[in-house]
Protein backbone atom coordinates (compact mmCIF):
# COMPACT_ATOMS: atom_id res chain seq x y z
CA UNK A 1 0.00 0.00 0.00
CA UNK A 2 1.21 3.52 -0.77
CA UNK A 3 2.33 5.67 2.15
CA UNK A 4 0.08 8.72 2.63
CA UNK A 5 0.15 11.80 4.82
CA UNK A 6 -2.13 11.05 7.75
CA UNK A 7 -3.71 14.05 9.51
CA UNK A 8 -2.07 14.56 12.95
CA UNK A 9 -5.43 14.01 14.70
CA UNK A 10 -5.39 10.41 13.40
CA UNK A 11 -1.93 9.66 14.78
CA UNK A 12 -3.40 8.98 18.24
CA UNK A 13 -7.03 8.38 19.16
CA UNK A 14 -8.94 6.36 21.74
CA UNK A 15 -11.75 5.01 19.58
CA UNK A 16 -12.79 5.05 15.91
CA UNK A 17 -16.22 3.93 14.75
CA UNK A 18 -17.19 4.00 11.09
CA UNK A 19 -19.37 2.67 8.33
CA UNK A 20 -17.93 2.27 4.85
CA UNK A 21 -19.27 1.77 1.34
CA UNK A 22 -17.50 -0.22 -1.35
CA UNK A 23 -18.49 0.66 -4.93
CA UNK A 24 -16.80 1.19 -8.29
CA UNK A 25 -13.34 0.27 -7.04
CA UNK A 26 -13.45 2.72 -4.11
CA UNK A 27 -13.93 2.32 -0.35
CA UNK A 28 -15.52 5.46 1.11
CA UNK A 29 -16.01 6.16 4.80
CA UNK A 30 -19.58 7.15 5.57
CA UNK A 31 -20.79 8.15 9.04
CA UNK A 32 -17.75 7.87 11.29
CA UNK A 33 -16.20 9.41 14.35
CA UNK A 34 -12.90 9.33 16.22
CA UNK A 35 -12.69 10.08 19.92
CA UNK A 36 -9.67 11.65 21.60
CA UNK A 37 -10.51 11.86 25.28
CA UNK A 38 -13.72 13.90 25.40
CA UNK A 39 -13.24 15.40 21.91
CA UNK A 40 -14.98 13.88 18.90
CA UNK A 41 -14.10 14.37 15.24
CA UNK A 42 -15.54 13.10 11.97
CA UNK A 43 -13.10 11.84 9.32
CA UNK A 44 -13.38 11.85 5.54
CA UNK A 45 -11.29 9.24 3.76
CA UNK A 46 -11.36 7.22 0.58
CA UNK A 47 -9.36 4.28 -0.69
CA UNK A 48 -9.15 3.71 -4.43
CA UNK A 49 -8.52 0.03 -5.05
CA UNK A 50 -5.75 -0.73 -7.49
CA UNK A 51 -2.12 -1.67 -7.68
CA UNK A 52 -1.06 0.12 -5.57
CA UNK A 53 -4.19 1.32 -3.75
CA UNK A 54 -4.46 5.07 -3.09
CA UNK A 55 -5.60 6.41 0.29
CA UNK A 56 -6.73 10.01 0.77
CA UNK A 57 -7.74 11.84 3.96
CA UNK A 58 -9.07 15.27 4.70
CA UNK A 59 -8.43 16.93 8.04
CA UNK A 60 -10.85 15.68 10.73
CA UNK A 61 -13.72 18.01 11.65
CA UNK A 62 -14.65 18.43 15.29
CA UNK A 63 -18.28 17.47 15.95
CA UNK A 64 -20.46 19.38 18.36
CA UNK A 65 -21.45 17.59 21.55
CA UNK A 66 -25.16 16.88 21.88
CA UNK A 67 -26.78 18.91 24.63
Amino acid sequence: MTTVAVPPALARFDRWTADAEIANGTVTLKQNEIEQGTRKHSVDAAITLGNPPKVSFTAPKETQAKR
